[in-house]
């Protein structure tokens, strides 16, 4: 196939197959079935090429003009001057902030658009949150995202020349932070020294409301050459050289943050076994007399004198 040059390519898309021709590459409309450049398949005669319809002219953005996106009421973002803004939308800059702030963290701040006096307050849910400064949304205590990871307030704005107010519910989330673990147990402190090395003390608890369930790395950072980490439990390594020793664990979770806790920890010595007990022995029955054979009747006649234990017949 003969390809097309770029003069014939233009003249094909102004003015069609038929008013077009190429001195240098002739172009047949029997040679027209692929343009192996754009990948096309056809005849010359099915080709009809319709001009597209004509775009509306731009209109030219002002210098300056602000990029404006109001999540609560416009769908994309758009372009728009100051003057174009929805003044009847109440604005809020933001409406996270990260557990744990102290009261007074700044949540967002309302917008008052030019040459309005506004002013804002909350309605609902002010036993959470205040405006403070006119227009600066704040909090009234600590949040907890483990707790409770959003609130529901309602906000008033009012126009303090017209009197005239609206009103507009938010939802304020909560972002949740990662945190140390909070708390450290061991669910025994005691062992006996006839247990010996290896012995499992008890088992160590960790408490992490953000990273329960992944895996922490232990540290013995007191009372190591004593007392080891293994699979969950304490156990020893080498028996105390006093009854009591204090053992010092530190917990880290997987992004760093640290715990640490001491436990008290008792090498007992194990009570003697009593001895089994003997068979028990009869006591002597001194109130008794010892038994013996009954008496026998002494027959002084001799045998031929009557019967044994005799009598008269």
């Amino acid at each position: 196939m003969k390809s097309l040059s770029l003069l014939t390519l233009l003249c094909l898309i102004v003015t069609g197959i038929t008013g077009c021709s190429d001195t240098e590459n002739p172009l047949e409309p029997a040679d027209l079935t692929e343009n192996t450049q754009t990948g096309i398949f056809a005849e010359a005669k099915h080709i009809e090429f319709v001009p597209a319809a004509p775009t509306a002219p731009q209109t030219p953005v002002p210098p300056g003009t602000p990029f404006v996106k109001d999540v609560s009421y416009y769908s994309d973002w758009q372009l728009m001057s100051a003057s174009e803004i929805d003044v009847d939308a109440i604005h809020l800059s933001s409406n996270r902030i990260d557990e744990n702030q102290p009261i007074g963290s700044i949540v967002g701040t309302f917008r008052v658009p030019v040459g309005k006096r506004l002013s804002y307050s909350v309605i609902e849910g002010n036993r959470d949150f205040t405006v403070v400064d006119g227009t600066k949304l704040v909090t009234k205590r600590v949040f907890n995202h483990e707790v409770q990871w959003g609130y529901e307030i309602t906000v008033r704005e009012t126009d303090r020349e017209t009197n005239e107010s609206l009103e507009k519910p938010y939802t304020i989330f909560i972002n949740d932070l990662n945190e140390a673990p909070t708390d450290l147990r061991l669910t025994n402190n005691t062992f006996s020294r006839s247990d010996g090395i290896g012995t499992k003390i008890g088992r160590l608890v960790i408490t992490d409301e953000d990273r329960q369930d992944e895996e922490h790395r232990v540290r013995i950072t007191q009372g190591g050459a004593y007392v080891g980490y293994d699979d969950g439990y304490l156990r020893v390594l080498q028996l105390f050289d006093r009854a009591t020793k204090e053992i010092a664990v530190e917990v880290t979770d997987p992004a760093g943050l640290v715990y640490t806790e001491t436990f008290e920890v008792t090498m007992e010595e194990r009570p003697t076994q009593p001895s089994e007990p003997s068979e028990p022995t009869p006591s002597s029955q001194d109130d008794e007399p010892p038994e013996s054979d009954p008496p026998q009747r002494h027959n002084p006649g001799g045998p031929d004198h009557g019967n044994w234990g005799g009598g008269d017949d």
